[in-house]
């Protein structure tokens, strides 16, 4: 009911709402909010304002034909129960996706509340369009993630970094100290973070990067090419190579100093070194041409006597020109190089070859003194388990992920052991050698296979390429190599049988093709007590 303004009468409102759209068109036709009258016993569209059609993009006359079933994307009987929450509490906000004339999809948000005209009761719909809201919204969402993913990726890379990372505020105060400086320093960030390099460092240290600290909060990046330091772990002496730069915060102000902290030490000392070491290289240059000298001559020797030997002679005279030739010519060049990351790329090729190349000689030199039954044993006491474990960590510095080595010493702590250790490590570092040349997938096991009161056995085990059932006869022989392509002299093996000979014990072997390979190596069990030899 609603009273008529010139009669104060009251008149009933007719069921087509022509009076409330008569009373109320500047609050309904002409909104500019979208507005939807509906019934909710049928989801019919009875009445729609001139926003709702322009919204909408259907014409009036079809759009009060529809039902809401038909705009919202929504099943029917959510739809339903939607307007049952209405019912029941007399107004309700919804989130929904409306579907356009044109079969766009744009998300909505409507209020909705009950009117009643003649008992009648319908639901009056108050819609905004929120799609550019939501999408806002999701967009917001995302680059917020993206931040937070950033942020944590940023401090993963300061904290793992293989460089120290050190951040410092305007008071030079630390608020950022890696794990690299954690692990190097020894001191973890918790007890650095807050405190002055004064407090950290010691005075002779800090006055020599101070000036640098304070440049770089003037806006200059400063370098420090080399600082020395003691290790305050090992006490060693070292050199870093320190950048400091400013840290600007989002306007541009400086609020403190990033510094980036490189280990040269290695660096150092090989410069220092450079010049004694090209001359020892010039030096060894030169034993080496000679070598090769004796050695040609020995190959001529050879040929007419024995065609294995021959054989032999001409491979070694190969991989002895590989890294010679690499010496000779990276030497050469090596003082006019400039750039120090190519300093120590040619230095390392020189060192490679250089081991490579005595490793050789010196197999070439004991087998001639086995020969000449001129080796002499040296025997003393030492802690088996404690040989091992030095064997493992040489080895283990070349493994990968494709070959671990792997040490068992059956938790045995302490072993005592009289023997020739040089002469059990050349026969150990064969072994292992010839493990990894020939294993190129999977394990190299050594260790402690057995011991007794008579003998202990030592065993060297790997997953790689086998040895065939009719080369084993044959693998201790002298100059045989069953692969011509891999690196070595041949004399390897034959070496380890004459020292294992020397040392009273015995090696065998054990193998299939694509099996992999077992050498153990027995020894008489003997140690040394108060100054006595014992024979166990």
């Amino acid at each position: 009911m609603m009273e008529n303004n010139n009669s104060n009468q009251v008149v009933d409102c007719p069921n087509d709402l022509s009076l409330i759209r008569q009373e109320c068109n500047h609050l309904f036709d002409d909104n500019l909010s979208i507005i939807l009258i509906m019934d909710p016993d049928n989801g019919r569209i009875v009445d729609a304002n001139k926003s709702a059609v322009e919204f909408y993009k259907y014409p009036k006359d079809i759009l009060l034909s529809m039902t809401i079933f038909e705009i919202n994307i929504l099943s029917r009987e959510e739809i339903v129960k939607r307007f049952n929450e209405v019912r029941e509490n007399n107004r309700f906000s919804f989130i929904f996706n409306h579907k356009l004339a044109d079969d766009s999809i744009r998300t909505v948000r409507v209020h909705s509340s009950k009117i009643t005209l003649n008992n009648k009761l319908y639901l009056f719909s108050v819609i905004y369009d929120d799609t550019e809201f939501i999408e806002l919204e999701n967009e917001h969402s995302i680059v917020n993630k993206q931040l937070k993913d950033s942020l944590i990726f940023n401090q993963n890379l300061i904290q793992n970094a293989s460089e120290g990372i050190i951040v410092y505020d305007k008071d030079l105060r630390y608020t950022v100290w890696n794990n690299f400086m954690a692990k190097t320093t020894g001191l973890p960030a918790s007890e650095v973070i807050g405190k002055h390099t004064t407090e950290i460092f010691n005075q002779g240290t800090y006055s020599e990067v101070t000036d640098g600290l304070k440049r770089a909060l003037q806006g200059e990046v400063v370098i420090l090419e080399s600082v020395e330091f003691i290790n305050p772990i090992t006490n060693l002496s070292g050199f870093t190579r320190e950048v400091y730069s400013p840290n600007y915060d989002s306007d541009g102000n400086i609020i403190g100093v990033v510094c980036i902290i490189s280990d040269i030490t290695s660096i150092i000392r090989y410069q220092k070194s450079l010049a004694k070491k090209n001359q020892e290289l010039n030096v060894l240059n030169q034993t080496l041409s000679n070598k090769m000298m004796e050695l040609e001559i020995a190959k001529e020797k050879a040929e007419e006597s024995d065609k294995l030997k021959s054989s032999f002679l001409a491979h070694v005279s190969h991989e002895i020109r590989t890294p010679l030739n690499a010496i000779v010519g990276f030497s050469s060049v090596l003082k006019d190089v400039k750039d120090q990351s190519q300093i120590n790329n040619y230095i390392n090729i020189i060192q490679t070859n250089n081991v490579f190349l005595l490793n050789i000689i010196d197999d070439i030199l004991i087998y001639s003194l086995i020969e000449s039954k001129s080796l002499t044993l040296n025997y003393c006491k030492i802690d088996l388990i404690s040989f091992l474990n030095d064997a493992f960590r040489k080895f283990k510095q070349i493994d990968n992920d494709k070959v671990s080595l792997r040490l068992s010493t059956q938790n045995i702590s302490s072993l005592p052991l009289e023997t020739d250790e040089n002469k059990l490590s050349q026969i150990i570092s064969n072994l292992l050698t010839n493990a990894f040349k020939f294993t190129n997938r999977g394990y190299i096991d050594f260790g402690i296979h057995s011991h007794d009161t008579d003998k202990i056995t030592l065993f060297v085990k790997d997953t790689g390429i086998g040895i065939a059932q009719e080369n084993l006869q044959i693998i201790f022989d002298r100059f045989h190599k069953l692969d011509s392509l891999k690196a070595g002299s041949g004399l390897g093996l034959s070496i380890c049988q004459a020292l294992c000979k020397l040392l009273n014990g015995r090696i065998t072997v054990e193998s299939s093709l694509n099996q992999g390979t077992t050498f153990y190596l027995e020894l008489p069990y003997s140690y040394i007590t108060q100054g006595e030899k014992h024979d166990k």
